[in-house]
């Protein structure tokens, strides 16, 4: 019933002997296109040698928590996930147990708030006008969030010199309420 892909293969050749419908769901392949085959097989890993590091790490420590690979879904497309693994007996046989978020959908709207940051900023950087960003403060007053560098010139004050002061004590108490 997990949302999350969980897989069990076999340590001796990595063959799939079990998964639960988030595998289906992920990686698009059902039940019955998945056991009997491998992660190589499928061509389930995006990088081959992220496969070779996660064998190496679990010989090493038995088991790994959160780490970021990313896989590729039947379709061709590729997976942003982070994967726990373990090694276990089933039948006195090792096998690994994997456990795999997908956050590929996290993670384009952490690249997309990122583009929004940065589009902002180059206005709020390079506009001819000066802007303050003022935040308004839990008891009412006004802090000085920031500035950009056409305020620093209409002003003459430096940025550094105001930012997280409230504009009562940045400025004198006309231009002050001005501000406000």
């Amino acid at each position: 019933s997990s949302p999350d892909a969980i897989l069990i293969t076999r340590v001796s050749d990595g063959q799939i002997v079990e998964v639960n419908e988030g595998f289906s769901h992920i990686a698009g392949y059902s039940r019955e296109e998945a056991l009997g085959n491998s992660t190589i097989t499928l061509e389930f890993w995006a990088n081959p040698k992220d496969r070779e590091s996660v064998g190496s790490a679990l010989r090493e420590q038995s088991k790994i928590r959160g780490v970021e690979y990313n896989f590729r879904s039947k379709s061709g497309g590729i997976l942003n996930c982070l994967m726990s693994a373990e090694i276990i007996l089933l039948d006195n046989v090792p096998h690994v147990l994997s456990v795999i978020h997908d956050v590929s959908e996290r993670k384009q709207a952490e690249e997309t708030i990122r583009q929004s940051e940065a589009n902002f900023r180059e206005v709020f950087d390079n506009t001819a006008h000066g802007i303050f960003i003022i935040d308004v403060t839990e008891d009412g007053n006004f802090r000085i969030g920031n500035s950009n560098k056409a305020e620093e010139i209409a002003t003459t004050i430096r940025r550094e010199d105001v930012m997280g002061k409230l504009l009562k004590d940045a400025f004198p108490p006309e231009i002050a309420d001005m501000l406000h």
